[in-house]
């Protein structure tokens, strides 16, 4: 899987990520280096609004 691959699934998958109340991710790692092998790991750090449904 390459970077673009993670961006991709992120895209696809964009409306119900805010719908969650995410506000942005940011890629971390090997993913954002876009060294990603069987060995390696990958982070996302989402961030969320506040709202009165998620406090």
């Amino acid at each position: 899987m390459k970077r673009a691959d993670v961006l991709a699934i992120l895209a696809a998958h964009q409306e119900r990520l805010k719908a969650l109340g995410v506000k942005s991710l940011d890629l971390f790692g090997s993913v954002a280096r876009d060294d990603i092998n069987s060995g390696c790991t990958g982070m996302i750090w989402l961030w969320f609004w506040a709202t009165s449904e998620n406090k």
